[in-house]
């Protein structure tokens, strides 16, 4: 009888346990991307193109004008932000070196991801700057000002430290160790910086009060204007969405178009678990 009750408690505790973590992980997943500042002015912008076979297939990129078509002649919109992930590059500073993977951003990147400054400032960044994570810093510095260091970049650019910013590590879908000026990568990109590469993330930051529905039919007429100027009318078949960010990272899945899940299908499904383990559990006590 002994043994049968202290099986119970231990089935019993492994089940809470369980259900504890699952609830503490989904917590985690409905916080990401839900934290920035005003976050309900927050957007993503993904692109629906028709197929031949008049199927919709959507991509979380843009092209790399649609940035400036926006802030040109959209006055709803505040801050327009496009990245790039840099993937794994050398970071450099006298003899140490470290391959991290960052983006490259728009020099308002932290006007719409507003990651904690802890030295510095992010007014004045240009294609000759650089932010850094606080890890990053402490690995390259230690304990030294970082700031107006001059880091080599990919054995190829020397970028002064402007800021050191908070390390992500919750509640954003963002991982990076630093932020490069996009201007670096619209160099190297040359003539692929156009209206029929597409090959951005695009964010934006609306003012307070902007109609959604109004903002994003005008990015469609001068985006289709512009595509269309440069590559005939076979353009016109692009158009563009803005999603909410706080929830595009659980709702980041397709079909022809339109939103359908991701990885708030798992939410659902191990809340639903979670649940039955801890309704098992107050049934057996």
């Amino acid at each position: 009888m002994r043994c049968y009750s202290l099986i119970n408690v231990l089935g019993l505790s492994t089940g809470l346990a369980a259900a504890l973590f699952i609830f503490l992980w989904v917590k985690d997943e409905l916080s990401i991307d839900a934290g920035y500042k005003d976050s309900d002015r927050l957007y993503r912008v993904v692109s629906n193109l028709k197929t031949g076979d008049n199927e919709i297939m959507t991509w979380s990129i843009t092209a790399g004008p649609l940035r400036e078509a926006i802030l040109e002649t959209i006055p709803e919109a505040e801050v327009v932000v496009h990245t790039s992930s840099t993937g794994g590059i050398l970071i450099q500073y006298e003899d140490k070196s470290f391959l991290e993977r960052g983006e490259y951003a728009d020099s308002t990147f932290f006007k719409i991801f507003d990651f904690k400054i802890l030295k510095g400032n992010t007014d004045n960044l240009d294609r000759t700057s650089i932010a850094i994570s606080n890890k990053l810093a402490k690995r390259l510095f230690g304990n030294d000002d970082p700031i107006g260091k001059a880091l080599r970049v990919a054995n190829k650019n020397d970028l002064e430290v402007k800021a050191v910013f908070e390390d992500i590590e919750r509640g954003s879908s963002l991982r990076a160790e630093f932020i490069l000026p996009m201007d670096i990568y619209r160099i190297n990109r040359g003539a692929g910086w156009n209206w029929g590469n597409f090959d951005h993330p695009l964010f934006v930051k609306l003012h307070d009060g902007a109609s959604t529905e109004a903002v994003i039919s005008k990015i469609n007429d001068v985006a289709t204007k512009r595509m269309v100027a440069a590559f005939g009318n076979e353009a016109s078949g692009v158009v563009f969405m803005m999603l909410p960010l706080k929830s595009y990272y659980l709702n980041s899945n397709f079909e022809n178009g339109v939103q359908a899940g991701g990885r708030i299908q798992y939410v659902q499904i191990f809340s639903t678990v979670a649940i039955f383990i801890v309704l098992i559990a107050s049934s057996t006590s």
